[in-house]
């Protein structure tokens, strides 16, 4: 399993996702990128109650959940901890330009869409990681 230096900042990733089967693919892709310690839930609820309760450093979400959806969700997990919020990274096959742009002003670092590619995830986290994360990467 190889991991850039870059993504070895990214101890602790959030999946919310519904499907099951789409979560285990996402933590095979965290566990890829050199995430240490992945944590799921399967609905916003749930990931607003994990983000309460713990220090993340990514969230990889789908845009459609089945109790919220969007960009409200993006921004109130980027709201959760101002002081560290977490990189939020929208999770989504079929999401169009309007969705995208809507994602992203809300706060998302990026998309992926099927299928998975790590080399993509690495490049949204090097572009989106703030720069103290930067510096404790590459040592």
């Amino acid at each position: 399993m190889a991991t850039s230096p870059e993504s070895s900042a990214w101890r602790t990733a959030l999946i919310v996702e519904p499907s099951q089967f789409n979560r285990m693919g996402l933590r095979h892709l965290c566990r890829r990128v050199g995430c240490e310690r992945i944590l799921e839930e399967e609905d916003a609820a749930g990931a607003l109650a994990t983000l309460s309760a713990e220090l993340v450093d990514l969230v990889l979400v789908a845009w459609e959940l089945p109790d919220q959806g969007g960009a409200t969700l993006v921004r109130r997990l980027r709201a959760r901890n101002r002081q560290h919020p977490p990189v939020v990274v929208v999770v989504d096959d079929q999401m169009d330009k309007p969705a995208l742009v809507s994602a992203i002003k809300a706060g998302a670092a990026g998309r992926l869409a099927r299928p998975w590619d790590p080399e993509h995830l690495e490049h949204i986290l090097r572009e989106a990681a703030p720069p103290e994360r930067r510096a404790d990467a590459t040592e």
